[in-house]
């Protein structure tokens, strides 16, 4: 009889690794299918040891791991033991508990939640400066242009209609200085806009960066036209999409809620905010390109 091993996945978030510990021989090889890239060569900043139990039950999959978590003594669980996690921010070692029905089909997009709590662990270890935006990026001739917008709003249109561009993703995208070192959340600086592995469903993704030079608010429209949108509106819709920044040993507060509103205003200080209305075509490109050449001229 073949005894069973684990096997360890690091998946690398920027400049952060993660690394997942667990049972099987096809472990490694599906998730590097999924997440589209192949186990990094990094150590770790953050170990979870992943058990995956089988349940007769349906469980109740919540659209947010955010708002159902209940944290306890050196951990927290969600919905009803759908997830159970142990985790000492220390060492940055943990044990996590899922429902299989977790790890099935588009279910996966709600498991990565669990990875971006502990990409801002291992953030938080190594005082790493970077938020994740709910948002497709695009790098169009050396700039990077990020498009924000409620779901349905256009994000994935967009990525899918910049095909002939270097699109980093449809849905999650990371927006760091460029000055070394700085505070965890602090984006003071210059900033760039990185990909991500997240939405492993998205296969036009690349990865890469660039410096971010605008942010679009999405929004449908009869013709392409970019126009202005007051600050406040603007903090508004980018705050609503800013991942919180809440670690595997934290709860979402409002200590987490304020540091969300402090990166989208330190956003709108930095960099230009518009909304785009456009058409589902290409032709939006057109309108970014003149008032790219508008903004540098």
């Amino acid at each position: 009889m073949v005894e069973d091993r684990y096997e360890e996945f690091r998946l690398r978030v920027g400049d952060a690794v993660i690394g997942l510990r667990a049972l099987g021989p096809q472990y490694v090889t599906s998730m590097e299918s999924y997440f589209q890239q192949p186990s990094d060569d990094a150590e770790p900043d953050v170990i979870l040891t992943l058990s995956v139990f089988d349940h007769t039950d349906q469980p109740r999959i919540p659209a947010s791991l955010y708002t159902v978590k209940e944290t306890d003594t050196g951990g927290f669980h969600i919905a009803d033991d759908l997830v159970r996690c142990r985790f000492d921010p220390a060492t940055g070692t943990g044990e996590l508990s899922v429902k299989a029905a977790l790890l099935a089909g588009r279910n996966m997009r709600v498991f990565e939640q669990l990875l971006m709590q502990a990409y801002h662990s291992a953030a938080r270890r190594r005082g790493l400066p970077g938020q994740l935006v709910h948002s497709a990026g695009v790098i169009r001739d050396g700039r990077g242009y990020l498009f924000v917008g409620e779901s349905g709003a256009g994000k994935s249109t967009v990525a899918e209609l910049s095909s002939d561009h270097h699109v980093l993703n449809d849905e999650i995208v990371m927006v760091t200085p460029d000055l070394a070192g700085g505070l965890a959340n602090n984006l003071s600086g210059d900033l760039s806009l990185r990909g991500t592995p997240f939405n492993g469903f998205f296969t036009g993704k690349q990865p890469g960066s660039a410096p971010l030079v605008a942010i679009f608010l999405l929004a449908h429209g009869p013709a392409h036209r970019i126009r202005g949108v007051p600050r406040a509106e603007a903090t508004a819709q980018i705050t609503s999409q800013i991942v919180p920044p809440v670690g595997l040993e934290d709860a979402l507060d409002g200590k987490a809620t304020a540091a969300t509103l402090e990166t989208a205003i330190q956003l709108t200080e930095r960099v230009p905010v518009k909304i785009l209305e456009f058409r589902p075509d290409e032709g939006f490109w057109t309108a970014i390109d003149e008032y790219t050449r508008h903004t540098e001229g």
